[in-house]
């Protein structure tokens, strides 16, 4: 948001004064474009680079434009405080799901370990893995899948 704000306060000036530029935004695939080869911003870079960091911080949930229904805080909408604790035993019921977290982890565990299981007793079996020694360290090592032809494409078009 820093380099957000820094950016829009860039707008319209001559010489605009880069070297203020927050670079925590920057991260290393963007670092050689936005610093270039004698450690000054490049403005262009330095933009879609934070639109771009922008971008995935509103795809993670992590920032939030108001009012959006796109971009929202999906938060907003919860039923929160002494309403919730007045409707959950019914939300639960209807989802069929337990009021407090501790059966439902305890559900949950179950599921993993029983996946890991029937992962570790299948492993030997499986042609499409191996257990390699590299450096010192095992490693599992996936065989890649075959490609699949696409099917031809239709004449017609969608719209």
């Amino acid at each position: 948001m820093a380099a957000l704000r820094f950016l829009a306060e860039l707008e319209g000036e001559k010489l605009p004064r880069l070297r203020q530029a927050p670079l925590a935004v920057v991260n290393r695939p963007w670092r050689r474009f936005v610093l270039g080869p004698h450690h000054r911003v490049d403005r262009r870079y330095y933009t879609f680079c934070t639109l771009e960091r922008f971008q995935d911080a509103l795809r993670r949930r992590d920032v939030f434009v108001a009012p959006s229904e796109r971009w929202g805080d999906p938060r907003a909408k919860l039923v929160q405080g002494a309403a919730w604790a007045a409707v959950r035993p019914q939300v639960c019921r209807t989802l069929g799901r337990h009021e407090t977290p501790a059966p439902e982890l305890a559900r949950l565990t179950d599921e993993l370990n029983e996946a890991y299981r029937r992962t570790a007793e299948g492993l030997p079996r499986n042609a499409a893995t191996r257990i390699e020694h590299a450096g010192g360290r095992d490693g599992l090592v996936l065989t890649g899948l075959d490609k699949l032809e696409e099917p031809a494409r239709s004449s017609r078009r969608c719209l």
